[in-house]
């Protein structure tokens, strides 16, 4: 059966939807899946994970080097935008959690494609900050803040695309 992926991708939308994300709301045999089965507590719940990681490698950097560092605002400005975004994810499943358990509607999905997409703002901007402090530090938190941001954007790209397909096929 062919799904438009190959054989590795495939494989990485296998791994993604036991991740809880799903690639073009499509099973691996071809069956449509239902984006919005990609949109949880628990789905979300996992991206905080992604951006507390993050967050914890900026902070480390910003004890390091946010107050006497050679540049010391880059250290703390992407502490910041991570500590911003990892709040905002938290408002995310806060918001999915008001409704229950039940599979996520396309107006639910609506209101979480726009928490992440102010996230998804605020990602290159952290990732700018890590780059400037691990430049003028030398800092290896920073450039795992780096790393971290990166994911952050990767991450929460494919849970824009599952949001925004559930609001798509839902209104």
């Amino acid at each position: 059966m062919r799904s438009g992926y190959g054989s590795r991708g495939m494989a990485i939308a296998s791994a993604l939807a036991a991740l809880g994300f799903s690639i073009g709301g499509q099973a691996a045999e071809g069956a449509q899946l239902d984006p919005c089965t990609a949109i949880s507590p628990g789905s979300l719940s996992a991206y905080a994970q992604v951006v507390a990681a993050a967050h914890k490698w900026a902070a480390a950097d910003a004890s390091a080097n946010g107050t006497s560092g050679r540049y010391a605002v880059a250290a703390t400005n992407s502490r910041d935008q991570l500590k911003a975004a990892y709040d905002r994810t938290l408002s995310a499943i806060a918001d999915l959690r008001k409704s229950g358990p039940s599979v996520t509607t396309a107006a639910e999905a609506g209101t979480i494609k726009e928490h992440i997409r102010y996230i998804l703002q605020l990602g290159p901007q952290a990732a700018h900050w890590a780059i400037i402090s691990e430049v003028y530090h030398d800092s290896p938190d920073a450039r795992k803040a780096f790393e971290g941001s990166i994911e952050v954007l990767k991450r929460g790209n494919e849970l824009y695309a599952e949001t925004s397909r559930c609001y798509m096929n839902g209104l």
